[in-house]
């Protein structure tokens, strides 16, 4: 996955990524049961599991882009 208009922000120790630019590059997300998964067309190329109320534990999954 190859995001455009990123920012970096060395005092943050996470990774934000705002759904607008997901949404722009023709990603899709769901949230449902605990469970977050963001599609590209039929794949999913990300998902996380509620952790806690603060956070997400986003396991990223590798796969060539579509075609």
């Amino acid at each position: 996955m190859n995001l455009k208009y990123v920012h970096h922000v060395l005092d943050i120790r996470l990774n934000l990524i705002l759904a607008r630019h997901l949404d722009n590059e023709g990603y899709n997300a769901n949230f449902q049961n605990n469970t977050w998964k963001l599609y590209k067309e039929s794949l999913t190329v990300a998902q996380a599991h509620k952790q806690n109320v603060y956070g997400w534990g986003v396991e990223p999954r590798i796969a060539p882009p579509p075609s």
